[in-house]
């Protein structure tokens, strides 16, 4: 991720969604942001029968 203010763009890959409270907090405390990796699809836990499995779609 690259900041706007250094040349980084608006392309979705660049930008991460927070609560503008959150945003306020991030500069003001001089924090570090890090976009999680993309995850193609999803993965969820089913139990059944006391057995765990994990799904993929």
């Amino acid at each position: 991720m690259v900041r706007r203010v250094d040349g980084g763009g608006n392309a979705s890959r660049n930008l991460i969604m927070v609560h503008p409270s959150c945003h306020a907090q991030i500069h003001s405390l001089g924090l570090s942001v890090t976009k999680p990796a993309l995850i193609r699809g999803f993965e969820r836990l089913e139990r059944s029968a006391g057995k765990t499995r994990t799904l993929r779609s």
